[in-house]
């Protein structure tokens, strides 16, 4: 009687999600359209033999910046854009994505419910996703960065012949204990979530699977060991930005000061004890962050921070820059920018076995001096 009575409560459960899922399937008034279907179902029936295109799935700016670099090198090529986000989107967001959804032949960008807030909705936007792919040309290749994600692996199991290509999510690609490594399926394990995700989005992907179908990998770091280099696929290395044209100064007038925001709450306290401890003036807040630094001036800009320093430097180039971090993979493609100087801190109140200590191994390696500093201190 309980099986019974648990299998009526997962099918009406199931039964409602599905509703939700057909309602922003079919149209989504919080973003403008941008998860409307009707496009696609209108070529579906309309054009049966349509050409072949290539997805690219995006989380980031940064993502976006380099799907946007990927796309420019096929330019004989159609490219359907899907840009996802867990925290909402910002002035950093819509800049990038505005920029990328003009280069896509179609473009869709939508804010996923994060599990761990409310794991209703996930399933609801996994079920969009699975009908939307559904409904897509043939497709010949799909491009991707955040494998660990479930939508990511919802998106691939509707296409398990078609050839994937990945690109770098950041550092995460960089370090040896990356979630990226993970063999695990991110989704939730209980048993009547799982049930519902085995029966009603079907996926048969995992971390794993997705890494190892990937055949080529685009890295933005040119001399730096990624994760994804083990010998079974093609490497290519895709530059961001062009500093050929910015030469260093021998005539330096001032000096500006940029700490680096972080995501997470719990550096709040040590960022404004960091920007006490070393005179900087300036910050910049991670796409992330939600909470504010009172003791420094907030840098207010679309620009991912590699894009406003190349700006910057080219408006100022008597002007030297240093950029201090704690984790942010940005140093890495900085760090050789002219007349910026990239500094790690190490805060003395962090564990040894913290959860990104690894990128101070990454640091060393790439030669940024790591200023170690006593966060303690009252």
């Amino acid at each position: 009687m309980k099986h019974k009575i648990k299998y009526i409560l997962l099918s009406l459960l199931s039964l409602f999600i599905f509703g939700v899922g057909i309602f922003l399937f079919i149209v989504d008034q919080k973003n403008i359209g941008e998860r409307n279907a009707w496009a696609l179902l209108k070529d579906k029936v309309q054009n049966s033999s349509q050409e072949p295109v290539n997805l690219v799935v995006c989380w980031t700016p940064l993502q976006m910046l380099i799907a946007e670099k990927i796309i420019e090198s096929h330019p004989n090529e159609k490219f359907y854009t899907i840009v996802m986000s867990h925290s909402g989107k910002n002035e950093k967001y819509d800049y990038y994505s505005s920029i990328l959804s003009q280069k896509s032949e179609r473009f869709y960008s939508f804010y996923i419910e994060p599990q761990s807030q409310n794991k209703l909705f996930v399933y609801t936007s996994l079920l969009e996703l699975k009908l939307k792919s559904l409904l897509f040309p043939p497709l010949k290749t799909i491009y991707l960065a955040h494998i660990s994600s479930p939508e990511i692996h919802t998106l691939v199991s509707t296409y398990p012949t078609v050839e994937i290509r990945t690109f770098d999510d950041g550092s995460s690609n960089l370090l040896k204990k990356s979630v990226f490594l993970n063999n695990a399926n991110r989704i939730s394990t209980g048993k009547t979530s799982r049930k519902f995700y085995e029966i009603f989005i079907n996926s048969t992907q995992s971390v794993k699977s997705v890494r190892e179908r990937s055949i080529e990998h685009y890295t933005i770091f040119k001399d730096l060991k990624n994760i994804m280099d083990d010998g079974h696929r093609k490497m290519t290395y895709l530059p961001l930005f062009d500093v050929s044209k910015l030469k260093p100064s021998k005539e330096i007038k001032d000096t500006i000061k940029i700490l680096l925001g972080s995501p997470e709450k719990e550096m709040k306290e040590i960022s404004e004890k960091a920007i006490k401890h070393f005179g900087i003036k300036y910050a910049t807040l991670h796409p992330r962050q939600r909470y504010e630094l009172s003791n420094a001036i907030i840098l207010q800009s679309p620009y991912i921070i590699e894009d406003y320093m190349l700006k910057e430097i080219e408006k100022n180039p008597h002007i030297r820059y240093e950029i201090y971090t704690f984790f942010s993979g940005a140093a890495l493609m900085m760090k050789d920018f002219p007349n910026v100087s990239v500094y790690a801190l190490k805060p003395s109140s962090l564990p040894s076995n913290y959860w990104l200590t690894p990128i101070y191994e990454l640091f060393q390696k790439s030669d940024i001096p790591i200023l170690e500093f006593d966060d303690k201190e009252k």
